[in-house]
């Protein structure tokens, strides 16, 4: 995984670094030097098991989310006259 995609899928799920950081356990100044481009001062490659497990919880995230009870896109009207019956 380059520092692009991570940066991507971290913003596709709306997480913020410290948020990602939060969910696997490593401090927020490592997923910054994590997205930081190649060859910029401070960046560092992800380890494969952080790899794994950002992949893990993000695809646990999305499936959270897909599974979420969603409200009703029409909800059910109470009666309501015509007006033939108001005028009678």
């Amino acid at each position: 995984m380059e520092a692009y995609e991570l940066r991507r899928m971290r913003r596709a799920h709306g997480l913020t670094t410290q948020q990602l950081a939060e969910i696997v356990s490593v401090p927020t100044s490592r997923v910054e030097s994590w997205e930081a481009s190649p060859g910029a001062p401070g960046s560092t490659p992800i380890e494969r098991e952080a790899r794994r497990r950002i992949l893990r919880e993000l695809a646990l995230l999305r499936d959270r989310h897909l599974c979420a009870p969603t409200p009703p896109r029409f909800l059910p009207a109470g009666f309501t006259p015509s007006g033939r019956e108001m005028l009678s």
